[in-house]
């Protein structure tokens, strides 16, 4: 019996460790304050017990062979909870749940790159959230715009999926972005003017994609502040972009 109660940190990481998470795992850490299980062989789906404590801040499981699907139900007791890192796994299905996650007040970092989840990207209500990292899932493919309202956000990060459409000009909303990466998409259209907003941004990339026609001199504006790199496809006569201002031209 592992029911070490007063526990605040385990960390098992890059133990080269198989097989499941038993399902009551939770359940015998009720002072756990983070859980790190990345870099490991874990196959199994995530058992809900991993979110009941509640003090708990961090769940790091990336780089592991974790599936299944997400849902809201698993976070309905994680107000405390500010990392969630499932980066580089099996995970799938859509992230709709994530609309619904009301008791994710406290998260500020959530990492789901390099997985197979699919669908739209919805609308979240994660006050807190600071850094989104969801590329490389390749069939994440529209709600780019249901990002505009996510004000906290200082680094999002969906490049390699297959996001489709213009590029929201309300994403200029997000005026605490420092980094923001959009290569590798479907991206039709040009580079909103509403960019001009964003005046912390530092990287800015959205080369690899259809995009065309002029960036807008506001945004070329922001090289005089803090944006240190500009990518775009702006290299050669067949290049869609027109830029004067970009630090890297494919």
């Amino acid at each position: 019996d592992c029911n070490m109660e007063k526990l605040e940190l385990l960390s098992m990481a890059s133990n080269n460790l198989k097989g499941s998470i038993p399902n009551d795992f939770g359940d015998h850490f009720p002072s756990l304050k983070e859980l790190h299980l990345y870099d490991n062989q874990l196959t199994s789906t995530i058992p809900p017990s991993i979110f009941k404590p509640a003090n708990l801040t961090a769940v790091l499981f990336g780089m592991n062979k974790l599936t299944g699907t997400l849902s809201f139900s698993m976070f309905q007791e994680a107000s405390n909870l500010v990392y969630l890192y499932l980066n580089a796994n099996d995970l799938g299905g859509t992230l709709d749940d994530f609309a619904q996650a009301e008791g994710l007040l406290s998260l500020k970092k959530l990492r789901l790159e390099y997985n197979s989840f699919s669908g739209t990207i919805p609308k979240l209500e994660l006050p807190s959230l600071e850094l989104f990292y969801a590329y490389n899932n390749s069939l994440l493919a529209s709600g780019l715009e249901n990002l505009s309202s996510s004000v906290a956000l200082k680094k999002l990060k969906l490049s390699n999926c297959s996001l489709a459409g213009e590029i929201p000009p309300k994403l200029g909303n997000l005026t605490n972005l420092e980094v923001l990466h959009l290569n590798g998409n479907l991206l039709t259209g040009t580079i909103p003017s509403e960019f001009q907003e964003l005046t912390v941004l530092e990287e800015l990339r959205v080369e690899g994609n259809d995009l065309s026609g002029a960036v807008p001199f506001e945004v070329c504006t922001l090289r005089n502040s803090q944006l240190n790199v500009f990518v775009s496809d702006c290299g050669g006569e067949w290049s869609g972009v027109a830029c004067s201002c970009c630090t890297e031209c494919f």
